[in-house]
């Protein structure tokens, strides 16, 4: 899988549980890290029915499945219009393990980038990354900075400290 046309995402609902629940089992580490806890099916579920708590009017979610040479490969949580219009909210990018740093998240986000610029007319990234998994180097690599907002995820047996980072598109 070296070309990011061997990458597809498919929009799921809590009705492919099984299948979302079956990669995010491929990644525990990141749900012992930011959430202290191994995965479940009730991971799996808060992380395809989770929402902000203040959305606006136009705010919709995707949750996908992230499809590498037709094997299920990472998931992405994405808030479109939050916390503003034309911004979209990276809430979760996660890969399987034994596909990590080996270069296809840099082509997923690409795909992801150009889907939300194109399909969905958004204008600004953002994302938050946790103390716990602090992943910003990756995230600077791929234009983007830290914003100065900080908050605390509250995680289902653990609370972690996040930091926003930001790109714009335009």
């Amino acid at each position: 899988m070296k070309h990011i046309n061997d990458i597809r995402f498919d929009e799921v609902t809590i009705r492919e549980l099984d299948l979302v629940f079956s990669v995010l089992e491929q990644a525990p580490e990141y749900f012992k890290k930011v959430e202290g806890t191994i995965v479940t099916k009730e991971v799996a579920q808060r992380e395809i029915e989770s929402k902000p708590s203040k959305l606006n009017a136009k705010y919709e979610k995707k949750f996908l499945v992230v499809y590498g040479a037709e094997k299920p490969i990472g998931v992405i949580e994405l808030h479109l219009n939050h916390p503003n219009e034309s911004t979209a909210y990276i809430g979760l990018l996660l890969l399987i393990e034994e596909i990590q740093s080996q270069g296809m998240g840099r082509m997923i986000y690409e795909k992801l980038e150009s889907i939300c610029k194109e399909k969905f007319n958004i204008n600004k990234i953002a994302l938050g990354v946790s103390d716990d998994n602090d992943v910003s180097v990756f995230w600077q690599k791929m234009g983007f900075s830290f914003n100065g907002f900080t908050y605390i995820w509250k995680g289902l047996k653990k609370d972690t400290k996040v930091q926003e980072m930001e790109k714009n598109l335009n």
